[in-house]
């Protein structure tokens, strides 16, 4: 099962624009379960500047639910989250961002979900390392790059002089 659906460029414009995504009405969005608009613009930027979709555009973290309307199965889908790459690769390494909503943490989501993200980074032969960048008193986000095998490396502040924690993921031999 794929928890990740990556967004495309025209669902990300709808986004930023604050229109509803053109989708089946069986798409539910947990609140801030959508990337910050910070985020969103980021992406369209690289979009814009030729990276790769796969490395552009953010990825929706989804939970899927078979129901039964009127003897007919259906799927409703419930976006819980948003993960994605932050920049093109750099020197064989790709930085990875994430969310889930408030209402949806705690549940592993955003392990499955880094855990999948990695495999798509991987699956380029380009990239030897994925990292993360994560505050040291977001202990939830360290406990998630924890359990998907990240080992810590340094500090590094960034460019609105926060310190955070640099983590590292290598590619599986």
């Amino acid at each position: 099962m794929n928890l990740l659906t990556q967004l495309s460029l025209e669902s990300l414009q709808r986004l930023i624009d604050d229109q509803p995504l053109k989708s089946d009405s069986s798409v539910q969005f947990c609140a801030q379960a959508c990337p910050p608009p910070h985020v969103l613009q980021r992406s369209i930027q690289l979009a814009q500047a030729g990276t790769a979709t796969k490395w552009a555009l953010p990825y929706f973290i989804c939970m899927e639910k078979t129901i039964c309307i009127e003897k007919t199965i259906c799927i409703e889908q419930t976006v819980v989250g948003s993960i994605g790459f932050k920049q093109a690769p750099q020197h064989r390494q790709v930085e990875i961002g994430y969310n889930v909503a408030p209402s949806m943490q705690g549940r592993g989501l955003a392990t499955l979900a880094v855990k999948e993200l990695a495999q798509i980074a991987f699956s380029a032969s380009l990239i030897d390392q994925v990292y993360a960048q994560i505050s040291p008193y977001n202990h939830a986000s360290l406990s998630v790059v924890k359990k998907c095998g990240f080992v810590y490396q340094h500090n590094v502040v960034d460019d609105d002089g926060e310190c955070l924690q640099r983590w590292v993921l290598s590619r599986p031999e």
